[in-house]
C-alpha cells in the first residue's frame, strides 16, 4: 500500500471517508468536484499494485481534458512514475504497490464491457439524459468486481460526481430511491477557500435564484425552463404518502397528443394528497390501460384540465 498526502475541504473529507458502496459528490461550481474524484481514485489505486481503477466521463473530450489530466497531475505531485497509453486509454504506473487507471466514456454504455475494475469514478453523470445515465451507471457497477491480489475482501466502491441538474438520475437514485448502499455528500461553492474572492459574487449576479441553489449550494432544484411554479421545493412541499388498498382515487388529467400527464390524489381529512405522477403516456387509450393496470381495485374519478377560448371572450 502506498501512502498519500491528501488535502481536502470538509465536504471532500466527508466524502473520501464515506463507507457506502455507492457514493455521490453533489457539488456547486468550484466546490472541488474534480479534485474529489482524482483524490478518491488515487486512494483506491494505492491499495494494490494490481488494482484497476475505472474513470468515466460523458465524452472523450472530458475524459482527456479533465479525468486524464487531473490524475496525471496527482501522480506527478506524488512522485509516482507513470505513462499514458492514448490508444488503450489507460494510465500505467510503475510505482511499487500502486495500481493503474482505465478511462472510458459514457456516450455509448454498451461499450463498457470486457474488463473488470476494483473501483469506479463517474464524472458529470447528471449531464446525461435520465435513462441514458441509468443505463450507463448500471453498466459501470456491473464491471466493478475486480479482486486485486492481496485483498481477500475488496470493497468494490463506485462513486459519481456531478453538479445538480434538476430532478434527474442522481436525484432519483440517491434521494428519491436511496437505500443502505447509497450515500451522498453535498458541497457548496462556499466550502472551497481557494477560489478567487469575487467568484461567488459574480455567479450570484449572473444566475436566477433557482440556479444559485443548484450551481452554488449544490442542491437539487427544479431547473426546467418555463416551470409553472419554480419555487416549488420537494423537501418542503413534496409528499411521500402512498395510496391505500381500495382507496378512492382522484386523478387530475391533462390531455395532450403523445404526451399525456396526470396526478393521482387521495382525499384525507378533507385535503387532497398527491400520491403519484403519470407522465409521458402516449394517448388516451394508453392512459386508460396504464391506470387499469396500476389500480384494478380502486374507485377512480377523473378530473379534466379544460380550457376554452370562449372563456376568454
Amino acid at each position: 500500500m502506498t501512502t498519500l498526502k491528501i488535502k481536502a475541504t470538509k465536504p471532500q473529507a466527508k466524502f473520501l471517508t464515506m463507507d457506502r458502496k455507492y457514493r455521490l459528490f453533489c457539488a456547486g461550481f468550484g466546490a472541488g468536484k474534480s479534485e474529489a474524484m482524482a483524490s478518491s481514485a488515487m486512494m483506491d489505486a494505492a491499495q494494490s499494485p494490481t488494482a484497476l481503477i475505472g474513470c468515466y466521463a460523458p465524452t472523450y473530450d472530458l475524459v482527456k481534458t479533465i479525468s486524464v489530466a487531473r490524475i496525471q497531475m496527482k501522480l506527478m505531485d506524488a512522485g509516482i512514475r507513470h505513462s499514458y497509453n492514448g490508444q488503450d486509454k489507460v494510465i500505467y504506473t510503475s510505482h511499487p504497490g500502486f495500481g493503474d487507471f482505465i478511462f472510458r466514456t459514457l456516450d455509448q454504455p454498451q461499450r463498457i464491457v470486457g474488463y473488470e475494475t476494483y473501483t469506479a469514478h463517474v464524472d458529470e453523470l447528471d449531464t446525461l439524459k435520465t435513462e441514458h445515465a441509468r443505463i450507463a451507471w448500471n453498466q459501470v457497477i456491473a464491471r466493478n468486481r475486480q479482486q486485486p491480489k492481496g485483498m481477500p475482501e475488496p470493497f468494490n466502491q463506485a462513486s459519481a460526481y456531478t453538479t445538480p441538474e434538476g430532478f434527474k438520475f442522481c436525484y432519483d437514485r440517491w434521494v428519491a430511491n436511496a437505500n443502505e448502499y447509497y450515500g451522498m455528500v453535498s458541497a457548496s461553492t462556499y466550502s472551497n477557500p481557494y477560489l478567487p474572492k469575487d467568484y461567488i459574487d459574480s455567479l450570484k449576479a449572473s444566475y436566477p435564484a433557482n440556479l444559485i441553489d443548484a450551481y452554488i449550494e449544490g442542491r437539487f432544484v427544479n431547473l426546467t425552463s418555463g416551470a409553472v411554479y419554480p419555487d416549488f421545493d420537494r423537501k418542503l412541499n413534496g409528499c411521500l404518502d402512498k395510496e391505500e388498498t381500495r382507496e378512492v382515487l382522484h386523478i387530475g388529467m391533462d390531455f395532450n397528443v403523445y404526451n399525456m400527464a396526470g396526478v393521482v390524489c387521495v382525499i384525507r381529512d378533507g385535503n387532497p394528497i398527491a400520491v403519484r405522477e403519470l407522465t409521458g403516456i402516449r394517448d388516451t387509450p394508453a392512459m386508460i390501460e396504464a391506470i387499469e393496470q396500476m389500480y384494478p381495485d380502486h374507485k377512480i374519478f377523473i378530473c379534466l384540465l379544460y380550457t376554452s377560448d370562449a372563456a376568454d371572450e
